[in-house]
């Protein structure tokens, strides 16, 4: 089962062909019919072999109980399967549409995690994550109302292993943030995860292992600002 949208069979498939910039959004809305969806979207070696879900979604849609999935880093010109089906079980009429986005900020993914440098001072940088898509294959942190949209920063623990991050309003002012652990950018450990009432904290890390930081923007067509600041002797550590 797809583990979510109370999936009780009754599906119907979709394919498309991944565009070049590596990214789709599916959404799906009324067409008098059916009232509460449910999709996932997969990739698979054929049709009937090596299917692997990717997202699954309920009613991120913004159009009452409909469902909508905005998937980045797919392989341009591979085929994925989409699957649809009503809530419960429930059947009828519906409407869907692939939609080829903009191509999406450089940290979508991350692998493609911008670099902070801790330093003595607070240097506010402004970022989006206008256009950002979800980040497949990672569960979602759990807080500050996640649904997808986010963007990746990264940084190295300083000697003191003690950082604070800090951020403030772009044209975005509520924000939510992920700190993951990680030897490469394609496997990570979630640490720590905190909504923007909590954005200025210090936490102990160990030194010179790379911490990769995922901003979960409840927007998704919004600006912000994030910077990182290095705390050289702090007179407390708190252990995670």
């Amino acid at each position: 089962a797809p583990g979510c949208a109370n999936y009780l069979g009754g599906d119907v498939w979709f394919t498309f062909v991944a565009p070049a910039v590596g990214a789709i959004t599916l959404q799906t809305s009324s067409s008098g019919g059916l009232g509460d969806t449910g999709m996932a979207l997969y990739s698979a070696a054929t049709c009937a072999t090596g299917i692997t879900l990717i997202d699954c979604n309920d009613d991120a849609s913004g159009l009452g109980f409909f469902s909508r999935i905005s998937a980045g880093g797919l392989v341009p010109g591979a085929t994925y399967y989409v699957r649809v089906w009503g809530y419960g079980g429930a059947s009828g009429t519906f409407n869907i549409c692939a939609i080829e986005p903009p191509p999406p900020p450089a940290n979508d993914n991350p692998c493609g995690a911008i670099d902070l440098s801790p330093g003595t001072s607070c240097t506010l940088i402004n970022y989006t994550n206008v256009n950002a898509t979800n980040t497949s294959g990672i569960p979602d942190p759990g807080c500050a109302g996640y649904s997808g949209g986010d963007v990746w920063f990264k940084f190295t623990a300083p000697a003191s292993g003690l950082v604070t991050l800090r951020s403030t309003a772009g044209t975005l002012n509520n924000i939510g943030l992920a700190i993951y652990s990680a030897t490469v950018c394609v496997t990570r450990r979630m640490v720590y995860a905190l909504k923007s009432s909590e954005a200025s904290r210090p936490w102990p890390w160990i030194t010179s292992i790379p911490r990769w930081m995922r901003t979960a923007l409840s927007v998704r067509t919004r600006a912000l600002s994030l910077s990182l600041i290095h705390i050289s002797e702090p007179t407390r550590r708190t252990p995670i």
